[in-house]
């Protein structure tokens, strides 16, 4: 992937970071599939993903998935490279899927270029190769299949210490969610 912002963003993520967002995913046909704001601190490979619906939580030998509305939690393990066991042969996401991008952000930025068209905004102006260290406000990934997903950076700050058992996701703090595990 050539994409400065990406990269940056990347660094950025793997050396500590509190991420809020929106995310907004249309189909090709321009049906609405997802539109909703959340937040991500990451650590290394360890990432814990918040929105209305659901939290992701991944220490980076296992994921956990809280979906809020149904109170399920599935566990699965993850591959090398990062990537929930099951998303695709080479440990990347699905090109076209709206769970493929929710799995594993690291996996997604990273191969970004391979599966999408990537484009990012940095106040306002398009651009495609972004200054060194300067993260974007927004980034529009659109698959050869026509889908349109949207990331807005609403805020970023570094974090320096955080500690692990943020990235685990224990089902005895969910003592009614019925727990699925696949690991």
């Amino acid at each position: 992937m050539t994409n400065g912002f990406i990269n940056t963003l990347v660094a950025f993520l793997i050396g500590g970071a509190t991420l809020c967002f929106n995310f907004k995913a249309v189909d090709a046909s321009g049906a609405l599939m997802y539109d909703g704001e959340g937040t991500i601190v990451t650590l290394g490979d360890s990432y814990r993903m918040e929105t209305p619906q659901m939290l992701i939580v991944s220490d980076g030998t296992t994921k956990g998935i809280y979906q809020k509305e149904i109170d399920e939690i599935v566990l699965q393990g993850v591959a090398v490279g990062g990537a929930a066991s099951g998303v695709g042969a080479s440990g990347s996401p699905a090109a076209n899927s709206l769970q493929g991008i929710m799995d594993n952000p690291f996996e997604v930025l990273r191969h970004a270029g391979d599966f999408y068209t990537v484009t990012t905004w940095k106040g306002g102006k398009k651009s495609i190769s972004g200054a060194p260290g300067a993260l974007p406000d927004k980034i529009e990934l659109r698959s050869k299949a026509g889908a349109v997903y949207t990331i807005g950076i609403l805020s970023a700050k570094k974090e320096n210490s955080l500690d692990a058992s943020s990235f685990v996701l224990d089902p005895d703090n969910y003592p009614t969610a019925v727990v699925t595990d696949l690991r």
